[in-house]
Protein backbone atom coordinates (compact mmCIF):
# COMPACT_ATOMS: atom_id res chain seq x y z
CA UNK A 1 0.00 0.00 0.00
CA UNK A 2 3.06 2.37 0.77
CA UNK A 3 4.32 2.05 -2.61
CA UNK A 4 0.93 2.54 -4.06
CA UNK A 5 0.88 5.77 -2.48
CA UNK A 6 4.49 6.68 -3.31
CA UNK A 7 3.49 5.79 -6.93
CA UNK A 8 0.49 7.94 -6.84
CA UNK A 9 2.22 10.73 -5.31
CA UNK A 10 5.06 10.41 -7.68
CA UNK A 11 2.84 10.19 -10.66
CA UNK A 12 0.95 13.65 -9.40
CA UNK A 13 4.17 15.46 -9.22
CA UNK A 14 5.38 14.70 -12.76
CA UNK A 15 1.67 14.95 -14.04
CA UNK A 16 1.65 18.95 -11.93
CA UNK A 17 5.05 19.36 -13.37
CA UNK A 18 4.10 18.39 -16.95
CA UNK A 19 1.11 20.67 -16.47
CA UNK A 20 3.24 23.44 -15.12
CA UNK A 21 5.61 23.32 -18.20
CA UNK A 22 2.86 22.73 -20.22
CA UNK A 23 1.63 26.06 -19.00
CA UNK A 24 5.23 27.71 -19.02
CA UNK A 25 5.73 27.11 -22.35
CA UNK A 26 2.46 28.44 -23.77
CA UNK A 27 2.46 31.83 -22.09
CA UNK A 28 6.25 31.78 -23.42
CA UNK A 29 4.83 31.23 -26.72
CA UNK A 30 2.24 34.24 -26.48
CA UNK A 31 4.92 36.01 -25.19
CA UNK A 32 7.15 35.67 -28.03
CA UNK A 33 4.64 35.60 -30.45
CA UNK A 34 3.62 39.47 -28.86
CA UNK A 35 7.37 40.47 -28.92
CA UNK A 36 7.27 39.45 -32.96
CA UNK A 37 4.33 41.32 -33.65
CA UNK A 38 5.22 44.09 -31.87
CA UNK A 39 8.57 44.16 -33.38
CA UNK A 40 7.10 43.67 -36.63
CA UNK A 41 4.56 46.36 -36.48
CA UNK A 42 7.55 48.63 -35.29
CA UNK A 43 9.99 47.65 -38.15
CA UNK A 44 6.73 48.79 -40.49
CA UNK A 45 6.39 52.15 -38.87
CA UNK A 46 9.91 52.87 -39.29
CA UNK A 47 9.79 51.47 -42.75
CA UNK A 48 6.78 53.69 -43.35
CA UNK A 49 8.76 56.86 -41.72
CA UNK A 50 11.55 56.13 -44.17
CA UNK A 51 9.20 56.16 -47.35
CA UNK A 52 7.00 58.76 -46.17
CA UNK A 53 10.62 61.06 -45.40
CA UNK A 54 11.97 59.96 -49.08
CA UNK A 55 8.42 60.92 -50.57
CA UNK A 56 8.43 64.23 -48.67
CA UNK A 57 12.26 64.76 -50.01
CA UNK A 58 10.77 64.34 -53.64
CA UNK A 59 7.99 66.47 -53.15
CA UNK A 60 11.17 69.22 -51.99
CA UNK A 61 13.71 68.63 -54.76
CA UNK A 62 10.79 68.38 -57.38
CA UNK A 63 9.60 72.16 -55.89
CA UNK A 64 13.69 73.15 -55.98
CA UNK A 65 14.31 72.14 -59.55
CA UNK A 66 11.32 73.90 -60.55
CA UNK A 67 11.64 77.26 -58.84
CA UNK A 68 14.79 77.67 -61.47
CA UNK A 69 13.16 77.50 -64.30
CA UNK A 70 15.51 77.98 -66.89
CA UNK A 71 19.59 77.22 -65.12
CA UNK A 72 22.24 78.37 -67.04
CA UNK A 73 24.24 75.49 -67.35
CA UNK A 74 26.93 76.32 -69.76
CA UNK A 75 28.43 79.74 -70.93
CA UNK A 76 31.30 80.81 -73.02
CA UNK A 77 32.66 82.43 -76.42
CA UNK A 78 33.06 81.24 -79.74
CA UNK A 79 35.27 82.98 -82.91
CA UNK A 80 33.03 82.77 -86.00
CA UNK A 81 34.39 82.92 -89.22
CA UNK A 82 32.15 83.46 -91.91
CA UNK A 83 33.29 84.03 -95.76
CA UNK A 84 30.83 85.14 -98.36
CA UNK A 85 31.77 85.02 -102.34
CA UNK A 86 29.95 86.08 -105.87
CA UNK A 87 28.76 82.09 -105.95
CA UNK A 88 26.84 82.24 -102.52
CA UNK A 89 22.98 81.41 -103.24
CA UNK A 90 22.10 83.56 -100.18
CA UNK A 91 24.15 86.28 -102.04
CA UNK A 92 22.81 85.83 -105.81
CA UNK A 93 19.39 85.43 -104.47
CA UNK A 94 17.53 88.37 -105.76
CA UNK A 95 14.19 87.75 -104.09
CA UNK A 96 12.85 91.12 -102.35
CA UNK A 97 13.37 89.38 -98.69
CA UNK A 98 17.16 89.13 -99.27
CA UNK A 99 19.30 90.62 -96.69
CA UNK A 100 22.30 90.14 -98.67
CA UNK A 101 21.04 91.12 -101.93
CA UNK A 102 23.34 94.43 -102.17
CA UNK A 103 26.14 92.22 -102.40
CA UNK A 104 26.83 91.37 -105.91
CA UNK A 105 27.20 95.13 -106.21
CA UNK A 106 29.13 94.96 -103.33
CA UNK A 107 31.46 92.82 -104.24
CA UNK A 108 31.97 93.87 -107.61
CA UNK A 109 32.32 98.14 -106.13
CA UNK A 110 35.36 96.24 -104.33
CA UNK A 111 36.53 94.70 -107.42
CA UNK A 112 36.65 91.17 -104.63
CA UNK A 113 35.37 87.81 -104.86
CA UNK A 114 35.15 87.43 -101.20
CA UNK A 115 35.06 88.59 -98.02
CA UNK A 116 35.46 87.01 -94.52
CA UNK A 117 33.87 88.80 -91.42
CA UNK A 118 35.96 87.35 -88.17
CA UNK A 119 34.41 88.08 -84.97
CA UNK A 120 33.26 86.57 -81.76
CA UNK A 121 29.76 85.85 -79.72
CA UNK A 122 28.66 84.95 -76.30
CA UNK A 123 26.88 82.19 -75.63
CA UNK A 124 24.18 80.79 -72.77
CA UNK A 125 22.66 77.31 -72.96
CA UNK A 126 20.40 76.88 -70.08
CA UNK A 127 17.94 73.38 -69.20
CA UNK A 128 14.48 73.78 -69.14
CA UNK A 129 14.36 72.82 -64.98
CA UNK A 130 10.11 72.26 -65.51
CA UNK A 131 10.95 69.52 -67.41
CA UNK A 132 12.92 67.27 -65.18
CA UNK A 133 11.77 64.04 -64.19
CA UNK A 134 12.90 62.97 -60.83
CA UNK A 135 11.61 59.86 -58.68
CA UNK A 136 12.92 58.66 -55.04
CA UNK A 137 12.07 55.06 -54.32
CA UNK A 138 12.09 53.58 -50.80
CA UNK A 139 15.43 52.75 -50.67
CA UNK A 140 16.66 56.51 -51.38
CA UNK A 141 17.74 55.83 -54.73
CA UNK A 142 17.09 59.17 -56.66
CA UNK A 143 16.77 58.41 -60.48
CA UNK A 144 16.50 61.81 -62.67
CA UNK A 145 15.72 61.73 -66.34
CA UNK A 146 17.05 64.52 -68.51
CA UNK A 147 17.00 65.09 -72.62
CA UNK A 148 19.35 67.23 -74.88
CA UNK A 149 16.48 68.71 -76.37
CA UNK A 150 15.30 70.65 -72.64
CA UNK A 151 18.71 72.38 -73.68
CA UNK A 152 18.15 75.90 -75.32
CA UNK A 153 20.45 77.98 -76.74
CA UNK A 154 19.82 81.84 -75.47
CA UNK A 155 19.80 84.61 -78.27
CA UNK A 156 23.66 85.46 -79.15
CA UNK A 157 25.81 88.47 -78.02
CA UNK A 158 28.72 89.71 -80.46
CA UNK A 159 31.46 91.16 -79.23
CA UNK A 160 31.07 93.82 -81.79
CA UNK A 161 34.69 95.56 -80.88
CA UNK A 162 36.60 91.96 -81.71
CA UNK A 163 34.53 92.03 -85.36
CA UNK A 164 37.24 92.51 -88.26
CA UNK A 165 35.84 92.09 -92.24
CA UNK A 166 38.02 91.61 -95.24
CA UNK A 167 38.92 90.80 -98.65
CA UNK A 168 41.88 89.22 -100.29
CA UNK A 169 42.97 93.18 -99.97
CA UNK A 170 42.18 93.79 -96.65
CA UNK A 171 40.00 95.55 -94.11
CA UNK A 172 36.56 96.65 -95.04
CA UNK A 173 35.12 97.19 -92.30
CA UNK A 174 34.54 101.19 -93.07
CA UNK A 175 33.28 100.55 -96.46
CA UNK A 176 29.87 99.39 -95.63
CA UNK A 177 26.94 101.52 -94.69
CA UNK A 178 24.98 100.80 -91.48
CA UNK A 179 21.87 99.46 -92.92
CA UNK A 180 24.76 97.37 -95.49
CA UNK A 181 26.45 95.90 -92.33
CA UNK A 182 23.18 95.03 -90.31
CA UNK A 183 22.19 92.57 -93.29
CA UNK A 184 25.84 90.96 -93.25
CA UNK A 185 25.99 91.06 -89.53
CA UNK A 186 22.24 89.17 -89.57
CA UNK A 187 23.19 86.34 -92.12
CA UNK A 188 26.52 85.68 -89.80
CA UNK A 189 24.26 86.18 -86.74
CA UNK A 190 22.51 82.62 -88.40
CA UNK A 191 25.62 81.35 -89.43
CA UNK A 192 27.04 81.88 -85.76
CA UNK A 193 23.78 80.53 -84.32
CA UNK A 194 23.41 77.34 -86.52
CA UNK A 195 27.44 76.24 -85.70
CA UNK A 196 27.07 76.71 -81.88
CA UNK A 197 23.49 74.35 -82.24
CA UNK A 198 24.23 71.60 -84.16
CA UNK A 199 27.82 71.40 -81.33
CA UNK A 200 27.05 67.94 -79.87
CA UNK A 201 30.39 68.45 -77.53
CA UNK A 202 28.28 72.05 -76.35
CA UNK A 203 25.50 69.88 -75.61
CA UNK A 204 27.29 66.87 -73.95
CA UNK A 205 29.25 69.74 -71.71
CA UNK A 206 25.51 71.60 -70.97
CA UNK A 207 24.20 68.10 -69.61
CA UNK A 208 27.63 66.86 -67.47
CA UNK A 209 26.88 70.92 -66.29
CA UNK A 210 22.90 70.13 -65.51
CA UNK A 211 24.27 66.63 -63.34
CA UNK A 212 26.53 68.58 -61.54
CA UNK A 213 23.88 71.49 -60.84
CA UNK A 214 21.06 68.73 -60.21
CA UNK A 215 23.82 66.64 -57.84
CA UNK A 216 24.70 69.38 -55.65
CA UNK A 217 20.97 70.56 -54.90
CA UNK A 218 20.32 66.86 -54.24
CA UNK A 219 22.70 66.74 -51.71
CA UNK A 220 22.02 69.37 -49.84
CA UNK A 221 18.62 68.06 -49.24
CA UNK A 222 19.84 65.19 -48.07
CA UNK A 223 19.85 62.69 -51.10
CA UNK A 224 23.07 61.31 -52.09
CA UNK A 225 22.23 58.25 -54.22
CA UNK A 226 21.58 59.40 -58.04
CA UNK A 227 21.18 57.87 -61.02
CA UNK A 228 20.94 59.84 -64.08
CA UNK A 229 19.28 58.56 -67.69
CA UNK A 230 19.88 61.17 -70.53
CA UNK A 231 18.10 60.71 -73.59
CA UNK A 232 19.89 62.40 -76.54
CA UNK A 233 18.69 64.34 -79.10
CA UNK A 234 19.26 64.39 -83.16
CA UNK A 235 21.72 66.71 -84.22
CA UNK A 236 20.50 68.68 -87.81
CA UNK A 237 23.70 69.54 -88.78
CA UNK A 238 24.20 72.42 -91.97
CA UNK A 239 20.26 72.73 -91.19
CA UNK A 240 19.70 76.50 -91.08
CA UNK A 241 17.99 77.83 -88.18
CA UNK A 242 16.70 81.06 -88.21
CA UNK A 243 17.16 82.27 -84.82
CA UNK A 244 18.65 85.40 -84.16
CA UNK A 245 18.75 88.21 -81.61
Amino acid sequence: MKNFRKMVLILCTVLVAFIILNVFTYFHKIKAEQIKTQSAKTEQVKVNGIVNSWASKETIIKNAVKAKNDLIVLEGNQQISKTYTTTDSEITYQGGDSVLKFMVGKLNEFHTRSLTINTTYLYDYTYDMNNVLISIDKDGLATISLSELDINLKPLSELSANRVITDEKGILASNFTPQELSGLMTSTNIHAYNTLVNDSSLFQKSIDSTKTNLTKLCNELGVTNIKFNVTNSTFLANTEVRKVN
